[in-house]
């Protein structure tokens, strides 16, 4: 399946995963993939509000096979595409991370690196991505969500360890009868530079 997105990206489409069809033991066996601008646009709510889809009922179809004996077949069921070949750059399926590539930024962020030199370098040891500097923000952000869900702490208790972490100053008050934080401040280490 990843063969024949990456060639078809390369091409200027994008495909995706039509429907797909498992055996008995949970593999997938058959793949169906189309063109993303196969189909056409389903109005979901009754209001007046138009909206464009860029749906234009494209034909293009793959249909995947797999066996223990032959490994992956592929069959062509239609091969023509009704519309002009798109800048698949800035698309968002092809923006998407692999998972060496997700695992790679996860490393790089556990290095303390900032997104920009993350996505400098993401660019470097993966030429071929074309992720934007915000899916890379958006990524962190879902590791960040990911800690603090393992962590079990609130908001608070995130933000206190990332100051923590990265060495700022900080000080809180808390209420003598709540115990909850009444007052924060904190300053960038940098900032006793100036």
């Amino acid at each position: 399946m990843e063969w024949a997105q990456a060639t078809s990206m390369s091409l200027g489409y994008v495909l995706v995963k039509g429907r797909s069809n498992k055996d008995v033991e949970d593999d997938v066996s058959k793949v169906l993939l189309i063109c993303d601008r196969g189909g056409t646009y389903r109005k979901r709510s009754k209001g007046i509000k138009t909206s464009f889809s860029k749906k234009c009922n494209c034909l293009f179809k793959l249909q995947g096979y797999y066996s223990d004996s032959y490994g992956w077949r592929v069959n062509v069921i239609d091969h023509t595409h009704n519309h002009d070949i798109d800048d698949v750059y800035g698309h968002a399926f092809a923006r998407r991370f692999s998972p060496a590539e997700e695992e790679w930024v996860r490393r790089q962020y556990y290095l303390n690196l900032n997104a920009q030199g993350i996505f400098d370098d993401l660019r470097k040891e993966f030429p071929n991505n074309l992720s934007l500097i915000k899916d890379v923000h958006n990524l962190l952000e879902r590791i960040r969500n990911e800690e603090a869900q393992t962590i079990g702490n609130n908001l608070m208790q995130v933000l206190l360890s990332v100051l923590q972490q990265f060495h700022y100053t900080y000080e809180y008050t808390t209420d003598v009868y709540s115990n909850r934080m009444e007052n924060l401040f904190f300053m960038h280490p940098k900032s006793f530079e100036i």
